[in-house]
């Protein structure tokens, strides 16, 4: 109701700043997992976590919102995909079915996915 307080977001946090701090936990965490047990280069290691990452994300945000629970939050899930979790981002677009009418998600992991095959194209074949 206009006027009372809300009630689901504790001590002002809004849901982007919670899911945000927790998205950025979990891709360093899986990053320096990868990078303390493998010899791989650091830019595929950060591809891969952060493709980790946006995938599990995904896939809660549809658990979410089939039980109509707290969702993700768009610009969440832009911003992981932006990170370098383009490849999460397809994945959880396709097997989840999630967010496929979305021109906006369609666009950004379009712009995601060049930005990193450029980044790539730099640090592996220039």
């Amino acid at each position: 109701m206009p006027g009372q307080p809300s009630q689901s977001r504790p001590s002002g946090q809004s849901p982007a700043t919670a899911f945000g701090l927790v998205a950025i936990v979990m891709g360093a965490i899986l990053y320096v997992l990868v990078y303390a047990n493998t010899n791989w280069h650091p830019y595929a290691i950060w591809l891969a976590a952060w493709g980790v990452t946006t995938f599990v994300f995904y896939g809660l945000d549809k658990l979410q919102a089939q039980h109509q629970g707290l969702r993700v939050p768009e610009k969440v899930l832009h911003g992981l995909a932006l990170l370098g979790g383009f490849l999460g981002g397809w994945a959880g677009m396709f097997l989840f079915w999630h967010k496929v009418r979305h021109i906006s998600f369609w666009l950004v992991l379009l712009l995601s996915t060049l930005l990193h095959a450029g980044l790539a194209y730099y640090l592996f074949w220039r």
